[in-house]
């Protein structure tokens, strides 16, 4: 699949030229470095208990694990009123973190079981989603 959206080249003032699509990491480092730093401290967290990248090592009751813990942390945060901002923080980076790995998991997923030529496919959709306009 071959994206066919509309772009504009990009071209500096050294004459380099580079397509004018692409993600734009710029906006989630400028607009969320609180919730970065947030994903940070619980890998950091997960890390010091568990070990590196120990998440990396479930299988599929383990990404239906990260979907319960991070429902677990939204009744939390929703049933108990929380009024301490620790609290508050804390319930939500743990549900953003959860869901970043079980969106990380579905990739790695993806990964082991197609062919390169296929995930590129996949990405090009997404990627086109994510430029359509409206």
């Amino acid at each position: 699949m071959k994206l066919t959206i509309p772009y504009e080249m990009k071209t500096y003032k050294s004459g380099a030229k580079r397509s004018g699509r692409q993600l734009r990491f710029d906006l989630i480092v400028k607009d969320m470095p609180d919730a970065l730093r947030g994903i940070a401290r619980r890998s950091t967290e997960g890390a010091v208990k568990y070990g590196d990248h120990n998440w990396k090592k479930g299988g599929e009751d383990f990404e239906v694990d990260l979907f319960n813990h991070g429902f677990e942390h939204d009744l939390k945060f929703y049933s108990n009123n929380l009024d301490d901002e620790v609290h508050i923080i804390t319930h939500k980076e743990a549900k953003l973190w959860n869901a970043m790995a079980d969106v990380q998991s579905e990739w790695d997923k993806l990964r082991a079981t197609h062919q390169p030529e296929a995930v590129k496919a996949i990405e090009a959709a997404l990627n086109k989603k994510a430029w359509r306009e409206g």
